[in-house]
């Protein structure tokens, strides 16, 4: 079994870091929306750099940008 942590631009809104965080939880992409918008009203920002940091260090999935574009 060979997960890896990456993003994915297929179902992406901004840089999908929470698609493919959903992806390696293997939870709806919906879900981890909702838990990042939710975190933003008590978290003042900390979402907001965690989500920043994820999309610096997550690689993008490249195997699917090429065979579905």
């Amino acid at each position: 079994m060979n997960i890896k942590f990456i993003r994915n631009k297929e179902n992406a809104l901004i840089w999908g870091v929470c698609s493919g965080l959903a992806d390696f939880l293997d939870w709806k992409t919906r879900t981890v929306r909702m838990l990042f918008l939710i975190g933003f009203i008590p978290g003042v920002g900390t979402p907001a750099f965690l989500y920043l940091f994820c999309g610096i260090i997550m690689t993008i999935n490249e195997n699917k940008m090429q065979n579905g574009r």
